[in-house]
């Protein structure tokens, strides 16, 4: 592959040419006891070294499940702790987390799977009133549990699905199970895995408003300058929260990125909230939980 080369204008500040899981690694050795992540509602409070822990296990366990760099993971969830470990774990491992809006209905959604051929979806188990696992069952009867792969004529890419909620119900692949596989498969599962700041690292979706919802590649060096410049332009934390469009969370999660990325803080309100809150890094306003 011939050398890239990049034409940008003026800028007070160089451009960092980092994958966003290496980015994060430096900032876990470097104030690893900070604060990075504030889910209000969930009641989580996590440092950096916990927030990178939880990345790496959950990279390391969907590797074990049989994704390779490249491939598509679809997440379909509102705002909350495991999304923020998703996108920076699919950054780890190399894959290309593809945004689903939690407004999503049933055809948007298997034209969202189909058109980024999405290998494995992370998926709440409801949002509102949307019974997120009936609609997948609706699109994949076939859909076995465990970890036994999807075979599916209408969906054919997909292998996986990935439940982020603990259920009563037994026999679904959850989030907690996927940690556990990283857990046991150890940081040797990522040895291999060698990601660059060029690699395509995430496709976000129009939101469809005159037709489907278009797709758009974007790159850990795209998402990642982003956000540092955003975080750099006002020297603000945002409060992330879910938005209707392009999916969850599109201004929040460049700002975890960026701000969660160089020692400020990403914070969750409940999901009922649809606002943004403005703090200052290290603002004492943030209460511990």
């Amino acid at each position: 592959m011939p050398d890239l080369s990049y034409v940008h204008g003026p800028t007070g500040r160089p451009l960092v040419g980092q994958s966003i899981g290496a980015f994060l690694d430096e900032i876990a050795a470097t104030h690893g006891d900070r604060d990075a992540l504030v889910s209000f509602g969930q009641k989580i409070r996590w440092t950096y070294a916990q927030l990178k822990g939880h990345a790496d296990q959950l990279a390391a366990g969907l590797l074990e499940l049989g994704l390779v760099p490249g491939d598509r993971l679809g997440i379909w969830s509102p705002n909350r702790a495991e999304w923020a470990v998703v996108q920076f774990a699919a950054a780890k491992a190399g894959l290309i987390l593809v945004n689903i809006n939690p407004a999503y209905r049933v055809f948007e959604l298997e034209h969202v799977l189909r058109t980024a051929a999405c290998k494995a979806l992370v998926t709440a188990a409801h949002f509102k009133s949307s019974r997120y696992l009936d609609m997948i069952a609706s699109l994949v009867p076939e859909w076995p549990r465990g970890e036994v792969p999807i075979s599916s004529e209408r969906l054919p890419d997909l292998r996986h699905v990935i439940v982020l909620d603990q259920l009563e119900e037994d026999g679904y692949l959850t989030y907690r199970d996927l940690l556990a596989r990283g857990e046991r498969a150890g940081p040797h599962a990522m040895t291999a895995i060698a990601v660059q700041c060029d690699d395509p690292c995430n496709i976000q979706f129009t939101s469809g408003t005159t037709g489907l919802p278009k797709g758009v590649t974007l790159s850990h060096h795209n998402l990642l300058n982003n956000g540092l410049q955003l975080r750099h332009g006002d020297g603000k934390s945002r409060l992330s929260h879910p938005r209707r469009h392009h999916g969850v969370p599109q201004r929040g999660i460049r700002r975890a990125r960026g701000i969660a990325c160089h020692r400020g803080r990403a914070l969750h309100p409940p999901l009922r909230c649809a606002h943004h809150v403005h703090l200052h890094p290290w603002s004492r306003a943030v209460p511990r939980l």
